[in-house]
């Protein structure tokens, strides 16, 4: 079966669509993931197909190549968007220079964008003041990470190479200002990637979550350094 990414292209396709009506692509199992968010959406409706009348074995999802961290430990560049598409609450945050459409989509090439479930969470993620979303080929991997919830935070969690390396609490404040760096933790088992990718999730304790786009560090990419 031919995977969803096989034809990526970054030049083309500088984003991807990591949660939208059917859920979150994040991961298998993860928060939202796509087969129970849509399995609970569709189990409400009166007019529901059969096969959501039931929780049948999700197994058949892990052959579609649908998840982005499979594709992140392979070496893709990308950085997250979400859609309400027709009947959806997710949206987009951008980070442009200016509210004019060239501007916006430099801002979409350049990755300077995340994605929320549909809260208009503030996030931004830096890495030696590059913006979420760049190719860095060679700095200190510490991160700057600024969240201001539209409801009380729950939890802030780092992910490097697919694995999650730092989680922090945050015991219902709205607003948090942090800083981490990477004293050599490990890549999840399957990261593949020439470089390392590092991204932001955050939890509302309302349910609601937002993802940073990833920053990319460690390989002399074409564009290194994409900054606003």
């Amino acid at each position: 079966m031919k995977g969803v990414y096989e034809d990526h292209d970054p030049a083309y396709q500088p984003l991807v669509e990591i949660f939208q009506v059917r859920g979150s692509y994040e991961k298998w199992g993860g928060r939202h993931w796509v087969y129970e968010h849509r399995w609970q959406f569709y189990a409400q409706a009166p007019d529901a197909p059969s096969i959501y009348r039931g929780l049948p074995s999700p197994s058949d999802w892990a052959e579609k190549d649908l998840f982005i961290q499979d594709a992140l430990a392979k070496g893709l560049i990308f950085g997250f968007s979400g859609s309400g598409e027709h009947e959806g609450s997710g949206i987009i945050g951008v980070y442009a220079e200016e509210l004019t459409r060239e501007s916006l989509f430099n801002a979409f090439k350049a990755r300077r964008c995340y994605a929320t479930t549909g809260a208009k969470i503030i996030l931004d993620v830096r890495m030696c003041d590059c913006p979420m979303g760049s190719q860095i080929k060679d700095a200190e991997p510490r991160l700057k990470i600024y969240v201001k919830g539209t409801a009380p935070l729950k939890r802030i969690t780092i992910i490097k190479d697919n694995a999650e390396v730092f989680a922090c609490n945050l015991r219902g404040r709205q607003e948090e200002e942090l800083e981490w760096a990477d004293e050599g933790l490990p890549s999840a088992p399957n990261w593949a990637a020439p470089h390392h990718c590092y991204y932001v999730r955050v939890e509302q304790v309302d349910g609601h979550t937002a993802w940073s786009s990833p920053i990319f560090l460690g390989r002399d990419h074409e564009h290194h350094r994409d900054h606003m």
